[in-house]
């Protein structure tokens, strides 16, 4: 498990970005790809070699080759997946709702994890975690629940 390859991209709802994205993960040998504003149809996505688990805009997609089990989440556009040694939370805030009604709620689900976690996502907000980024208002919330994570 030490070994696996991740890749992530905000596709914004781009076909076009989503198949050069698994394109890429194809030449980079990519295990693991997490998704946000995921370009689906009917809300389902569909992709052939992978398992794929989404909820709202976001997504992963697991090789078939990779054991992962869908954790529940009463988060909106979250996906929490769990695998042998890790859990990975991919997920979506958008930047027309409160950043707390996504954080608020997720902050449980996820100290609820034993083991090692992996948070990605789009949480549409400027983090100063980001060398060189200043932190806005959205920043100060995500740096916060970073934090409490800890």
């Amino acid at each position: 498990m030490a070994d696996l390859k991740f890749l992530y991209v905000n596709a914004n709802h781009s076909e076009r970005a989503q198949v050069e994205l698994l394109l890429l993960a194809e030449e980079r040998g990519a295990d693991i790809v997490c998704i946000t504003e995921p370009y689906a149809r009917n809300k389902k996505l569909r992709v052939d070699g992978w398992n794929v688990l989404i909820s709202g805009r976001a997504a992963v997609l697991l090789r078939k080759s990779i054991d992962g089990l869908e954790l529940p989440s009463t988060v909106p556009d979250t996906v929490l997946v769990a695998l042998p040694d890790l859990t990975i939370c991919v997920c979506y805030a958008s930047p027309n709702a409160r950043l707390a009604d996504t954080l608020e709620p997720l902050l449980p689900e996820l100290r609820a994890v034993r083991g090692r976690l992996l948070v990605v996502g789009d949480f549409n907000c400027r983090t100063s975690i980001i060398p060189g980024v200043q932190t806005d208002r959205r920043g100060s919330l995500f740096e916060d629940f970073s934090r409490l994570l800890d």
